[in-house]
């Protein structure tokens, strides 16, 4: 029943992401950027599904600009663990503007990226003898370079990867959920902290690439 109530929602999420290009005549792009089913299963321990959605729209205001926003969902649900975490509906909303450089040919153009946040997020891992759940919830910056390679007229592929993320105000929050055996309790130790990065600290750069396939309107 809560799958399928799951399902219900990323449908509706998708039909208001299609929606946009509909409502306005200069609508430019559509991209999705996440759009999969992950899970992992642990024999005697914690297994953990995500199924997530995301979807950018940008249009062009200048003649090397456009600006975009973007929106992620992502459902995790849980099994398994001592005890079992909570599930999370976690929430991503993004926008920003994109610079196109100078292309490479008629196919490829690199493009840099600045891009403010606000993420509302939990994730739960399970820890030596017990469970911990962490909780992100405030506003980022950072920035990131990529690559846009035309597949056609009317597709497109942008490979692109974080040059840094900042958190301008955000509250972490870690909960740890040990099981007592023998009494069958649960002892939770909570530990919050308030972040504030006026910097940019690019440690662990291009670690990680995201992909978005793309239609031009």
């Amino acid at each position: 029943m809560n799958r399928n109530k799951h399902l219900q929602a990323l449908s509706i999420f998708a039909l208001l992401l299609t929606s946009l290009s509909t409502k306005s005549i200069y609508a430019m792009e559509i991209s999705l950027v996440h759009g999969l089913y992950k899970q992992s299963k642990v024999k005697d321990g914690l297994s953990k599904s995500d199924i997530t959605l995301g979807g950018r729209y940008s249009e062009q205001f200048a003649e090397h600009m456009y600006w975009f926003g973007q929106a992620d969902l992502s459902i995790k649900t849980y099994s398994g663990g001592s005890p079992t975490p909570s599930n999370s509906n976690n929430l991503s909303l993004a926008g920003g503007a994109r610079y196109y450089l100078d292309r490479f040919s008629d196919r490829i153009a690199p493009f840099a990226t600045g891009i403010v946040s606000y993420k509302n997020t939990t994730d739960a891992s399970q820890q030596f003898g017990g469970i911990q759940e962490v909780s992100l919830s405030g506003l980022y910056y950072g920035a990131d370079v990529g690559m846009r390679f035309s597949l056609s007229t009317d597709f497109f592929l942008d490979l692109s990867t974080p040059v840094f993320e900042s958190a301008l105000f955000a509250n972490e929050k870690t909960t740890t959920k040990t099981l007592d055996t023998t009494t069958g309790l649960v002892t939770e130790a909570k530990q919050e902290r308030t972040l504030n990065e006026l910097y940019v600290n690019t440690q662990g750069a291009f670690a990680s690439l995201v992909i978005a396939l793309g239609i031009r309107m």
